[in-house]
């Protein structure tokens, strides 16, 4: 599979994630923490699962932060289909991608590292308490790490491969 596919099949996938956590953060918080899930919340979890829309019942107003996968996505698909719609773009534009999958790893690194010391119990008890953006955090620095990855060995090989020449 080449460069620029990956970057969109990713790019979906961040996007899902990122509408997920913005639509559905109230219900995965309470599936987090342990708290029960009435039928009502459930019912609402595939309901918002089939149409993405948040909860009028849930009462929780949504952080905008949590579409910022939603937004990382969105570059790269973009990005992976610019590369693929105009060949000569191709180098540039999954630069760019490789770019901003190392900028959204550095921004959600912190939320991995906070996860990790949740999990262990290691955070001081007046440390807020965000289990799900951490979570998103990961998911999405695990997503771009792989892209990052890819995307080097990408390069690296097509480097080898003009110098063959």
């Amino acid at each position: 599979m080449h460069l620029p596919k990956i970057a969109i099949v990713l790019g979906m996938v961040l996007v899902v994630l990122g509408l997920t956590f913005y639509f559905m953060s109230d219900p995965i918080r309470q599936f987090v923490e342990g708290d029960t899930i009435s039928t009502t919340t459930q019912a609402i979890i595939v309901e918002g699962a089939l149409t993405t829309r948040p909860s009028p019942v849930v009462g929780h107003k949504p952080s905008p932060t949590a579409l910022i996968p939603a937004f990382i996505g969105a570059v790269l698909l973009l990005l992976g289909l610019v590369a693929m719609v105009m060949p000569a773009s191709r180098k540039h534009a999954m630069h760019v991608a490789t770019l901003i999958s190392l900028l959204g790893l550095a921004g959600s690194a912190s939320g991995v590292l906070k996860l990790v010391r949740y999990l262990a119990d290691a955070l001081p008890q007046s440390a807020a308490l965000r289990p799900v953006a951490w979570i998103a955090q990961t998911v999405t620095a695990v997503v771009l790490a792989i892209f990052l990855v890819t995307a080097i060995s990408s390069f690296r090989a097509a480097r080898k491969a003009r110098e063959q020449l």
